[in-house]
């Protein structure tokens, strides 16, 4: 179905209703609109399309039915509906009689509905709206009900459109201008940390081998002026207790680059306006921890490796 779509430049509306087709569950949490582009008279707008699920009980045509009677409050209080037809050609999918069925007339079946205030049992009807079940997405009990179509003049494809003109037309640096103030650019390390996720879905080896030809001409952090041996002797801890278990990455982290870590909180924070918040602290280390860079990840992994191995310092195991 992708390659119809995206391949061989199939029209989305003809393969949507297949599509629901194998999607029977979606439609019980949710109705699906189909929102495409389309040229009307000379005019660029956009074509809306509602479909909802229509189930013989629970939503005829997509229209929801009340769990429970509004009068005397029971559940599964209506009995067998009754269908109103009318004489057309154009037969309903979920009619039952010769005639099209226009509407369904529901009727609780408690006994003793409506006794307290005095009224007969309570009885309601849904109309049937305009649209059509689709018969390809039919189920014994289910279907997709689809709505008439609406269509928006879109005000942003024309505005792209001239703008892509003017850039054309304009010098080089005027274009390239226009190009950064139409689009936010995103932070340097969260594009770094995008590509490197991303990288481990390459398949083509060309790609792959692009991808880290590209990660790898990154230029590393400045170094801050300390070798990895002395960052690694400062922060060891000397307590012994830390040194009962194995230690992981994270353990070692923690301690190895616990500036880093608090830089990065101080930075979010302020982005989110909850500075000096604990409760995120945690929360930003990870990403930090999740997004460092390889230089700071075979530092953290050579700690790793030299505290499990060599255990607490000499001095905190004297004592």
């Amino acid at each position: 179905m992708a390659e119809l779509v995206a391949i061989e430049q199939l029209s989305i509306r003809t393969v949507f209703p297949t599509l629901l087709s194998m999607s029977g569950g979606l439609g019980q949490h949710t109705s699906v609109i189909l929102m495409t582009p389309v040229n009307i008279d000379g005019c660029c707008k956009l074509e809306l399309t509602t479909f909802a699920r229509a189930h013989t009980q629970t939503s005829p045509w997509g229209v929801p039915i009340p769990a429970q009677c509004p009068q005397c409050g029971s559940t599964k209080s209506w009995g067998e509906r009754v269908a109103v037809t009318v004489s057309d050609e154009n037969r309903d999918a979920h009619a039952s009689a010769q005639g099209s069925v226009c509407q369904y007339i529901y009727t609780c079946k408690y006994t003793n509905c409506g006794s307290t205030q005095k009224l007969p049992c309570y009885k309601f009807s849904v109309t049937k709206p305009p649209g059509s079940i689709i018969n390809n997405a039919r189920t014994k009990n289910c279907a997709w009900f689809k709505s008439p179509s609406t269509h928006f003049v879109s005000q942003s494809l024309p505005d792209s459109t001239q703008g892509k003109r003017k850039n054309e037309t304009a010098s080089p640096g005027t274009a390239k201008k226009a190009r950064k103030q139409d689009s936010e650019d995103l932070p340097k390390g969260l594009k770094k940390a995008i590509r490197r996720y991303y990288l481990q879905f390459l398949t083509d080896t060309d790609d792959r081998r692009a991808e880290q030809e590209v990660l790898g001409d990154e230029p590393e952090e400045e170094p801050s002026g300390v070798s990895p041996e002395d960052r690694e002797l400062a922060a060891r801890p000397k307590d012994a207790g830390f040194y009962k278990k194995e230690l992981n990455a994270w353990d070692v982290a923690q301690k190895l680059s616990k500036q880093e870590m608090d830089d990065y909180d101080k930075e979010q924070q302020q982005k989110k306006g909850v500075q000096h918040s604990i409760k995120y602290r945690t929360g930003h280390a990870r990403e930090w921890f999740n997004n460092m860079t390889s230089a700071h990840q075979k530092e953290v992994e050579e700690a790793r490796d030299k505290w499990n191995r060599e255990g607490a310092p000499a001095e905190a195991q004297a004592m």
